[in-house]
């Protein structure tokens, strides 16, 4: 008579919500490893001075690209604002950009619990090629998905719609 653990199965253990958040920092972590963290560049050109209020400084009262900057509209951008200063831009920037991409991995592990890929080596697995092909040149700066601010090396606003539409398409399911 062969005596089995009420409980055993053969399907292998579900990643509980530890698991997930280690997968979920690991990834973030990796990308960020690779990728570095890049402040100032691109887009940035814009966001440094409108978080800062140059258009509010006497110094540029009659500068017409920076009193452009307040017709500058983004929710993103209106937070940071009233969060920053000379002293914290760059750490607040990465901060957001730690944050957005946590929230992306997050959301890319919810959408693949929710297709079925449960366990814990299944969703490590998942997520680190997820991570690998974050940093290859098909995804990263060179796709059209990537180029428009997915898991790209600085922050901006474009880069926070992907958690909510990552988790929209979760719910979607």
């Amino acid at each position: 008579m062969l005596l089995s653990h009420p409980q055993s199965t053969d399907q292998p253990a579900a990643a509980g919500p530890w698991t997930v958040l280690a997968c979920v920092c690991a990834a973030t972590l990796a990308l960020l490893l690779v990728d570095g963290f890049a402040f100032g560049v691109h887009n940035n050109v814009y966001h440094v001075p409108y978080v800062l209020g140059w258009d509010r400084l006497p110094a540029f009262a009659d500068d017409a690209f920076v009193q452009s900057l307040r017709y500058f509209t983004s929710a993103v951008w209106l937070l940071l604002r009233a969060l920053c200063t000379e002293a914290n831009v760059q750490a607040l920037f990465l901060a957001a950009h730690l944050a957005t991409r946590l929230a992306t991995f997050a959301a890319l592990a919810a959408l693949v619990r929710q297709l079925g890929v449960t366990d814990r080596v299944g969703l490590a697995l998942v997520l680190g090629v997820l991570g690998v092909l974050a940093v290859t040149p098909w995804m990263h700066a060179s796709s059209i998905v990537a180029g428009h601010g997915m898991l790209i090396d600085y922050f901006t606003h474009s880069e926070v719609a992907w958690p909510f539409l990552l988790f929209g398409l979760n719910f979607a399911v």
